[in-house]
């Protein structure tokens, strides 16, 4: 009797435009696991997201901590939220539509920039519109060493705020040196100051000169631009970016390193367009995380392990929703929260959580394809390992199912060919298994979780697999 076979489901989201792999994990995510666990690597479900506050109608397009207090951009107006949850509107109207803005302080001020205007809020004089005649559009602003330093939209150029005043401005610019290309973003990491443009990443730092007091650095320059203006993140103090050649990068350094694997970048290519793509990070029990927001949908890479994941959200009706709802995230009030894309609800990650807003989490993984050079093999069983007894008291969940689905052309269609149990509430030696399940030359699966409760996936193993007879 041959021994059982390890089936490695959805510990990567590795799509491929062939049959060659179509591996998928979505709303789920791989974790490490210590030395003498029962399995080194566990697929986790995303954890949900719990209303925490509620700021107009949204989208929530920005959202900041500054001084114990969030702020969040939702729709045209800038709202402050305290620790309890009470959101107050402090003013409008921010302009760019709906579209994520770019955020930041300088220590007494918010600064807002949405592609057209700048505005400024501080609790002296409360919110205004930049209107000082050497302020330009821009895209996104950053703070460093005091000053409030901006792309010009449009412009091979970038200027800066007077020292702690983001409402004052001369008539001082730079222009970014390497090549001609519009400037489309700047970020501080670290103290270096980053200047994204279409086709290069320039790095700057404070020099202390006369009237602008930054430069570039000697070779400071990556010969690779950002896919738009908000194709950049930072996480872990590192900047993360979607290049103009659409494929993943960190920066180390002044380097680029790529994170994205052939099939992600083959994948990524096809997209209609990608300059509207969006790039954020956060942090969730101990996982540094990188979203991309790249077309209709949301890949995030998982800083600890390398690897990637998919995120798709559902409304209260259920209907897919596409990309993921998390718009952007901030740490506020030791929580890691998170601004809806589609309402003004901001929320905050929650493990013990098992819905979005209250809306329903299905989560998918999708093993390799299982392929034994032609030769017909017999599958008599699948034997799932999972944290089982997790049921709910009552209503769905109660009873959690699992899906299984299989493909037998490539990946290309699945059919739902049985459901299990995982246990009920403290049913703890529960057997997941699925079968006989037939013959195949080549056998793609998938499993499918949408009850409301806590998964976790140890491994699955092909039982008493008859390969050639």
């Amino acid at each position: 009797m041959p021994p059982p076979l390890l089936v490695p489901f959805g510990l990567n989201s590795y799509r491929s435009g062939s049959a060659l792999s179509q591996q998928r994990c979505l709303n789920m995510y791989a974790e490490k696991q210590q030395k003498g666990a029962k399995t080194e690597v566990s697929v986790r479900s995303s954890p949900g997201i719990v209303d925490f506050a509620t700021c107009g109608h949204g989208p929530i397009r920005a959202v900041h901590e500054l001084n114990d207090t969030m702020y969040a951009v939702s729709g045209a107006y800038l709202y402050s939220v305290t620790s309890d949850g009470t959101s107050t509107n402090l003013g409008g109207q921010i302009g760019g539509g709906t579209s994520r803005v770019s955020i930041d302080d300088n220590g007494d001020q918010i600064v807002i920039t949405d592609g057209d205007h700048g505005y400024v809020y501080d609790e002296s004089i409360g919110f205004r519109v930049i209107n000082d005649v050497d302020f330009h559009p821009a895209n996104s602003n950053t703070t460093m060493d005091g000053f409030s330093v901006f792309d010009r939209s449009g412009a091979n150029e970038i200027f800066i705020s007077d020292s702690l005043d983001a409402s004052a401005y001369s008539d001082f610019f730079a222009s970014a040196e390497t090549k001609s290309d519009n400037v489309l973003a700047v970020l501080n990491n670290l103290q270096l100051l980053h200047i994204f443009g279409q086709r290069t990443i320039e790095f700057w730092q404070n020099v202390g000169a006369a009237n602008f007091p930054f430069r570039r650095v000697p070779g400071g320059v990556i010969d690779r631009g950002i896919a738009g203006p908000r194709a950049y993140g930072r996480e872990d103090n590192t900047v993360y970016t979607l290049g103009d050649d659409r494929i993943g990068y960190r920066i180390a350094g002044m380097k680029l390193e790529k994170i994205t694997t052939p099939p992600i970048d083959e994948h990524w290519q096809a997209y209609e367009s990608v300059g509207d793509a969006e790039v954020f990070g956060y942090t969730f029990e101990g996982h540094k995380f990188i979203v991309y927001n790249v077309g209709n949908e949301t890949w995030v890479y998982d800083i600890s392990t390398g690897l990637f994941h998919e995120r798709s959200s559902r409304d209260i009706y259920n209907n897919n929703l596409g990309r993921w709802r998390g718009n952007c995230s901030t740490i506020a009030f030791d929580k890691t929260m998170v601004g809806d894309r589609f309402s003004g609800s901001i929320g905050y990650l929650d493990r013990t959580a098992f819905t979005e807003f209250d809306s329903q989490i299905i989560g998918e993984v999708v093993s390799p394809p299982m392929y034994f050079g032609g030769v017909y093999a017999t599958m008599p069983s699948l034997e799932i390992n999972l944290e089982v007894g997790n049921g709910v008291s009552s209503g769905q969940g109660e009873d959690p199912q699992v899906i299984l689905y299989i493909s037998d052309d490539g990946g290309q269609n699945f059919d739902a060919v049985e459901w299990a149990s995982s246990g009920k509430i403290g049913a703890y030696r529960t057997q997941v298994r699925f079968g006989p399940l037939g013959g195949f030359y080549e056998r793609t699966m998938k499993l499918r979780f949408a009850d409301p409760v806590r998964w976790t996936l140890l491994n699955a193993y092909a039982k008493d697999l008859e390969v050639g007879s």
